[in-house]
């Protein structure tokens, strides 16, 4: 893994991963439980939302896209 780049907008940075990367990232996040306290974090309900219904779904559908153009 590697960072490719900075951009100074909001910040958006861009990185590279390989296949095998992803895919550990997808499995972890697949049995990963995350807990908090909704008064004592409440940014972290926004923060759960955004890996549950944007990001792990987009990560998802990248391996499912990808494993067999890459050998995975």
């Amino acid at each position: 893994m590697r960072v490719l780049n900075i951009e100074f907008r909001d910040i958006h940075v861009t990185l590279e991963f390989s296949l095998k990367q992803l895919q550990y990232l997808r499995d972890l996040f697949d049995h990963a439980s995350i807990q908090y306290d909704g008064e004592e974090e409440p940014e972290m309900k926004e923060a759960v939302n955004y890996l549950e219904n944007q990001f792990h779904p987009f990560l998802v559908q990248v391996i499912k896209d990808n494993e067999g153009n890459m050998g995975g």
